[in-house]
């Protein structure tokens, strides 16, 4: 199944206020870089785990799905899953597993539609490691504004980013 994103929160799972407090930041001047590197934790953090963080329609699209096929449903827990075929909503003749995220097809079906939405339902919702991890990365991106830094020992922090991650992270099938 081939899928694209449509209609994604525009709100971010941490404020700018959250973020300055984070770096130690008092005034305004860097406020359009510190939204930008908000923007690129997120979508690394969302990348790393494979889901989407905040609520976010998903448009699958499958030409021909056989009976008994199941389908997983990728980007975190699915909620709202509507299912077409050849251009007609159908309600039965499938079911929807929303343990693993996936659909098991109970007939042949084509030119098959899946629209679903994924992500935690709003802001609060998102657990605080995952808001940790992202200020942790926010930290990283604003520290360090080049690839490369001359002169300097680096050591990653033993409980970091990824490990805070690692236990929201999604695996196909």
């Amino acid at each position: 199944m081939d899928y694209k994103t449509n209609n994604k929160s525009l709100e971010t799972i941490i404020s700018i206020d959250e973020a300055k407090q984070h770096l130690r930041i008092f005034d305004d001047f860097d406020n359009d870089l510190i939204l930008n590197q908000i923007e690129a934790a997120t979508q690394w953090a969302e990348a790393f785990t494979h889901r989407k963080l905040l609520p976010t329609d998903i448009h699958g699209y499958q030409e021909t799905v056989s009976k008994g096929e199941v389908i997983f449903l990728p980007f975190g827990d699915i909620s709202n899953a509507e299912v077409k075929a050849s251009g007609v909503v159908i309600t039965d003749g499938f079911k929807v597993n929303e343990f693993n995220n996936s659909i098991r097809f109970e007939n042949s079906y084509f030119d098959v539609e899946v629209k679903y939405t994924v992500g935690f339902s709003d802001v609060s919702e998102v657990p605080a490691p995952i808001k940790q991890a992202v200020l942790l990365i926010v930290g990283n991106l604003y520290e360090n504004r080049e690839d490369t830094v001359m002169g300097v020992n680096a050591a990653m922090i033993p409980f970091g980013s990824k490990n805070l991650l690692t236990t929201y992270r999604l695996f196909e099938g």
